[in-house]
């Protein structure tokens, strides 16, 4: 039969041919059926193609398929499409797909998937590839991928993504991700998650993560958490938090963390904060940590307070709880920077455990805040070194009070030279005003202008001579 005979079938005619005659075409012979008579062709005969006439099936003969028919090719027929004609199916094509087709697709079928295709896919065609499909999508062809097909991959499928595909997704897309996509990333793919990621996650998804997920995260991707993401971590994702990963917690994430994500910290975290981390909490959250947490503070941490003034923020019951170890390694240098009040919190053991050194180091501040019940927990060593210091300060003041003694009587004395000196060259002044204006009076009036003029020598060295003074009036 030539391509012209083929051609005068009309489209009423084409359903007549039984599936045997269908499949009996020559695969040349099909490439010549018009769009009438393709569109013409019945739910029987379809599936009775052939593969070398499918693969047969021209460019526009593809895309002439109606939309019932493209759901009549089965499993196999669908396997022989040829990548070029897989691309060429329109996106409206595309989501006639049923899941059973959609599994057919073989590899190099859907690394043909063009990029106006892909966002075609509907919720349940997506729900429909398998782990090996999912794993042969590109990365190009991931990230095209819109939010709701993201959302509508089952936890199950989110596994079956590949290490690339998951780290070279959108920040859209990852926004897109659901609470249950996100517990359910294994452990490769939470090492994935890039900076980016990790300062875009909602709310809802970091409140998401599993401590063990907390666990997996890159120490070096700790820093790119954001205030807001920071303040709704859970007591149990804070206190999954691994020694490797809260030193790389800044300064700015440290002053962040709230009264109820401090007092959750574990002994183990707490021994891992740095100095500069110690010295970033604020005096607002240092009350914070309980008491059963100040003697996990090593003395490098405990000093670090000391140093940056944030000892002062520490409660009494704070102080009390402070160990030997952590008391001992005071420095002479340190032991001033604590208040009174500090040292008067200290407990009679506490008093007991100051070294020779730290006693000789306290300041006459601090010395009246030791009562003589805490004095009396002190070696005998300790106390006389403890009255000799008292002496120094007690001789000190003396000394301060007669230097100050002296020093008010010598200002008391100049005070009163000065005021007699003031005195009689004011007497000396008036005698001279007086005898140089008197023979004045008959003629000048005393005048605002003199007045002034009086006034500006006030100011003035009194050694003037009489002819000085009447002639610049």
């Amino acid at each position: 039969m030539t391509e012209w005979q083929i051609s005068l079938f009309t489209k009423k005619q084409i359903p007549w041919f039984t599936a045997e005659q269908i499949a009996a075409f020559l695969s040349e012979q099909i490439a010549t059926f018009t769009i009438e008579q393709i569109q013409a062709l019945t739910t029987e005969q379809i599936p009775a193609l052939t593969e070398k006439q499918i693969q047969a099936l021209t460019e526009n003969q593809m895309k002439a398929l109606t939309l019932n028919q493209i759901k009549w090719f089965d499993y196999k027929q669908i396997q022989v499409l040829t990548e070029k004609q897989i691309s060429t199916f329109t996106p409206i094509q595309i989501q006639m797909f049923i899941p059973e087709q959609i599994q057919a697709l073989t590899e190099k079928q859907i690394k043909a998937l063009t990029e106006k295709q892909i966002p075609a896919f509907t919720v349940s065609q997506i729900q429909a590839f398998t782990e090996n499909q999912i794993a042969y999508f590109k990365t190009s062809q991931t990230i095209i991928l819109t939010s709701r097909q993201i959302q509508a991959f089952t936890t199950k499928q989110i596994q079956w993504f590949t290490n690339s595909q998951i780290y070279y997704l959108k920040i859209s897309q990852v926004q897109a991700l659901t609470t249950k996509q996100i517990s359910s990333l294994n452990y490769n793919k939470v090492k994935m998650f890039t900076s980016q990621w990790t300062k875009k996650f909602k709310v809802s998804q970091i409140q998401a993560l599993t401590e063990k997920q907390i666990k997996w995260i890159d120490y070096e991707q700790i820093p790119d958490f954001t205030k807001e993401q920071i303040q709704i971590f859970t007591i149990e994702q804070i206190q999954a938090l691994t020694p490797k990963q809260i030193p790389s917690l800044t300064i700015l994430q440290i002053s962040w963390f709230t009264i109820e994500q401090i007092q959750a910290l574990t002994p183990k975290q707490n021994r891992v904060f740095t100095e500069n981390q110690i010295q970033s909490f604020t005096k607002e959250q240092i009350p914070a940590f309980r008491i059963e947490q100040i003697p996990y503070f090593t003395t490098k941490q405990i000093s670090a307070l000391i140093i940056s003034k944030k000892i002062y923020a520490l409660t009494i019951e704070q102080i009390q709880a402070l160990t030997i170890e952590q008391i001992t390694a005071l420095t002479p240098q340190q032991i001033p920077l604590l208040t009174a009040e500090q040292i008067e919190a200290l407990t009679r053991e506490q008093i007991s455990w100051l070294t020779n050194q730290q006693i000789e180091a306290l300041t006459k501040e601090q010395i009246p805040a030791l009562s003589p019940r805490k004095m009396g927990a002190l070696s005998l060593e300790k106390r006389k070194i403890l009255k000799l210091l008292i002496n120094k300060y007690q001789n000190q003041e003396q000394k301060s009070k007669s230097k100050k003694d002296l020093t008010k009587k010598i200002y008391q004395q100049e005070a009163e030279k000065k005021e007699s000196i003031s005195s009689t060259n004011q007497e000396y002044k008036e005698s001279i005003l007086l005898e140089n204006v008197k023979p004045l009076n008959s003629h000048i009036k005393w005048s605002k202008s003199l007045h002034e003029e009086i006034t500006k020598y006030e100011n003035q060295d009194l050694n003037i001579t009489t002819n000085q003074f009447i002639g610049n009036v």
